[in-house]
């Protein structure tokens, strides 16, 4: 990334009264400014582009809800540098599906059939082997469909109490009516 070539001759490092490194290899001399090095570039931040079902999802603000039938997530991102593309390094996780971080070679990512909850995506990046920069959080709901719901749940018990009420009245009429049959 810079210097003449990929190998160093033995004993050809001169460090200047500046602070600047010369090497020498065997396509020739390099000269590196060093003392205008300030370490590693910080991690780039990630730029998000996300559909949750058939509507666009933006990260910040309140968290969407949406009908169980558009519970497929599905998210694009880059890493936003102009250093290699190739030097840069991605992970994701969708909280709580997912709680480890997970590298991607990929710039996307997809999750087709999410459950009833509330959920957070998270993506980040690094420059080769540097800190990874704060992650993009986008965060959503997928609504219960309705029979999942706890009104569902409470009419169908409702709907029970009453029925297993009715025929224990019914059972008892029956047996109080064949006892005052056996006392005629």
């Amino acid at each position: 990334h810079g210097l003449a070539s990929n190998d160093c001759s033995a004993m050809a490092l001169f460090l200047d009264h500046d602070g600047a490194l010369w090497i020498g290899s065997s396509a020739g001399l390099s000269h590196l400014a060093a003392q205008y090095y300030r370490g590693p570039p910080p991690p780039p931040p990630i730029a998000v582009e996300a559909r949750l079902g058939h509507q666009p999802l933006a990260a910040g603000g309140r968290p969407p809800r949406v009908p169980h039938d558009n519970n497929a997530f599905e998210v694009r991102f880059a890493a936003m540098s102009f250093l290699d593309p190739t030097a840069t390094e991605h992970q994701v996780r969708m909280l709580p599906v997912e709680p480890a971080w997970r590298l991607l070679r990929q710039r996307d990512a997809a999750y087709p059939a999410l459950p009833a909850g509330a959920y957070q995506f998270e993506a980040r990046a690094r420059l080769r082997a540097g800190a990874w920069g704060p992650p993009t959080v986008l965060r959503f709901e997928v609504m219960a469909p309705w029979w999942q719901t706890a009104w569902f749940y409470a009419l169908i018990g409702a709907i029970t109490l009453s029925a297993l009420g009715g025929a224990y009245a019914w059972r008892q009429r029956v047996v109080l009516g064949r006892k005052s049959a056996q006392l005629i």
